[in-house]
């Protein structure tokens, strides 16, 4: 059984159930669930909101996983409209989990 991180919680939180935000599977991958998209920044374009949400309307995709490593930018769009960017900040191969530092943008 997964955990799943919930971005659509305020705040985010953990969940056992399907419809959360980015999960990690078999290897070090981020995997949108449900309606919400996903796509990697180049790491030569600032994150932001402007960025991700030009970036996802373009490139997002939703049910596709992402490889990531450590400086990996990406951004999210959840089913509950929120845009979510974040930068991994340290990758465990061993537990196959990616740290990350994210920012979530409500829609206005």
């Amino acid at each position: 059984m997964y955990e799943f991180t919930d971005l659509d919680q305020a705040p985010p939180g953990r969940t056992w159930s399907a419809g959360a935000g980015v999960w990690r599977d078999d290897s070090v991958r981020l995997k949108p669930l449900g309606g919400a998209r996903i796509v990697t920044l180049p790491k030569e374009i600032p994150l932001s909101y402007e960025a991700c949400s030009a970036r996802l309307s373009t490139h997002g995709k939703t049910g596709d996983s992402i490889a990531v490593e450590s400086g990996t930018q990406a951004c999210l769009s959840t089913e509950g409209g929120r845009v979510v960017g974040g930068t991994v900040t340290a990758i465990s191969s061993i537990e196959r989990h990616a740290r990350m530092r994210l920012t979530i943008w409500e829609r206005s």
